[in-house]
């Protein structure tokens, strides 16, 4: 058996208006084996239907799934002239008149034709028309369109009994001769950075300018405050006098309080700066040290220098002088002073206001750690004294050693009774022998401060030290008839 032959039909649109291209043109096939390929030519495409084309002659190949193929031919056409019109004008006779005609023809395209002058006009024809350019848009029935252009003239000078009327007007410049300025004001007091833009106005360009003292340019810079005068002369002669003030604020002015150290080699001083004038809001710098506020805290005694700086980068500066009082010396006193048993720093002598003892000459420097008054004395042991004059207290301190010949070096009290305290050293459970009834015990450091009490119950003869640190103690022991007073020490 065989195929039935191929067999294609081609349909068409043809482009709507002249040199456009919607064209399109679709074949139809049957016969041979499907499926069918297409291919277009000069253009078209690859589908049964080529569109997008312009007039002319395409050729279309059908190929079925066996190769076999066939071509068909089609001629696109398109209007033969692109939409547009000729026109017979009548000009205006007079004038001025509005008598004009325009007789418009349309041509090209495909008849019947609309028109549109603009303005709501649709007719083919115009009359009563002034002398001017009118425009037409024609469109044809396939909505092509098409632009005709007509002029309507009048003449320049009449020959046809026209009659016209002329005035004459005598014009001055708009306005006199003036100006507008910019003014630019000096930034500091007593400065001379100040400007002024002068724009003339009015009469006839160009200008000169005349400032006086020969000056004759139209701007002004580097002036000091004041008032400027300008006389501005136009092209005609004319002349306009422009006046132009340039202020300055006012000085910058400051005022510096302070503060001193209220103890020789503190920090506590202080000074603070109030300005007025110039232009807030103000920056400042305190040297050496003192920051960047208007009040520089934690000084010490010495010298500083504030710059103050406005908005206008103007400055002034200020000098204050920070004092201390005079140095609190050392209390005077015995360097070596004798105690009885049980005595406390307060039965030590020592000239001067205020004193106070510490354990080391450190702590005394530092004012930090100092003893109680009620502190039991140690043989053999030195303690330092400050005084205090007013607020200051002195640094420097008077060494005293404590010392009871007939106590035993390093050691305190011991009691006369048969009490004793042991393990000594102790690690955790210090006891106490004899059988005197103990009401309490206190333990204190060896440099006279209380770190614990206890109230022991009848029958009761130990402590535990288990929490205290490693160190030399003292522990008080109170009977009923007395206090013992012994050191022992912790491992």
């Amino acid at each position: 058996t065989q195929p039935t032959a191929l067999s294609a039909t081609i349909s068409q649109t043809n482009v709507s208006c002249n040199g456009g291209s919607n064209g399109s043109a679709s074949i139809t096939v049957s016969g041979g084996t499907a499926p069918y390929t297409y291919s277009w030519s000069p253009t078209g495409g690859t589908a049964a239907t080529a569109t997008g084309l312009s007039a002319g002659t395409y050729t279309v190949t059908v190929t079925d799934a066996n190769s076999c193929s066939t071509t068909r031919t089609v001629t696109i056409t398109q209007p033969a002239t692109a939409v547009s019109g000729t026109t017979v004008v009548t000009n205006v006779s007079c004038n001025g008149s509005s008598n004009g005609a325009i007789n418009l023809t349309p041509t090209g395209g495909t008849a019947p034709y609309t028109f549109n002058w603009g303005g709501g006009i649709t007719t083919e024809d115009r009359t009563g028309l002034s002398a001017g350019t009118y425009t037409v848009t024609i469109t044809d029935a396939n909505g092509c369109t098409g632009t005709v252009n007509a002029t309507v003239t009048q003449p320049a000078t009449d020959a046809n009994g026209c009659t016209g009327t002329v005035n004459a007007t005598v014009t001055q410049p708009a306005t006199s001769v003036s100006g507008t300025t910019v003014v630019t004001n000096v930034s500091c007091n007593g400065s001379s950075n100040g400007a002024i833009n002068l724009t003339p106005t009015g009469g006839t360009a160009p200008y000169t300018f005349n400032w006086g003292g020969g000056i004759t340019t139209e701007d002004r810079t580097g002036l000091s405050s004041g008032t400027y005068t300008v006389t501005i002369t136009d092209a005609n002669g004319c002349t306009g006098t422009v006046n132009a003030t340039i202020t300055q604020p006012t000085a910058l002015s400051a005022t510096i309080s302070q503060t001193n150290v209220s103890c020789n080699g503190g920090s506590n001083g202080s000074a603070s700066i109030t300005v007025s004038g110039g232009t807030a809001p103000y920056t400042y710098s305190w040297s050496p040290t003192g920051g960047t506020a208007a009040t520089a805290t934690g000084l010490s005694a010495g010298t500083y220098t504030v710059t103050v700086t406005d908005a206008n980068s103007c400055s002034t500066t200020r000098t204050v002088t920070i004092t201390q009082s005079a140095v609190v010396g050392a209390p005077t006193g015995a360097a070596i002073q004798s105690f009885n048993v049980g005595d406390t720093l307060s039965a030590l002598v020592v000239n001067g206001q205020g004193i106070k003892w510490y354990a080391s000459a450190t702590d005394a420097t530092n004012h930090t750690g100092s003893l109680p008054m009620t502190t039991l004395i140690v043989n053999n042991t030195t303690y330092y004294a400050t005084q205090t004059t007013g607020s200051c207290e002195s640094t420097a301190s008077l060494a005293v050693l404590a010392y009871n010949a007939t106590l035993s070096v390093g050691n305190v009290i011991t009691s006369t009774s048969s009490m004793q305290i042991y393990p000594n050293p102790v690690r955790e459970v210090l006891n106490f022998s004899g059988e005197e009834r103990i009401n309490k015990v206190v333990i204190f450091s060896a440099e006279g401060r209380k770190i614990t009490e206890k109230i022991l119950q009848k029958e009761e003869r130990s402590i535990n030290v288990d929490s205290l640190v490693q160190g030399i103690y003292l522990i008080q022991v109170f009977t009923k008839d007395d206090v013992k007073t012994f050191k022992f020490i912790k491992k």
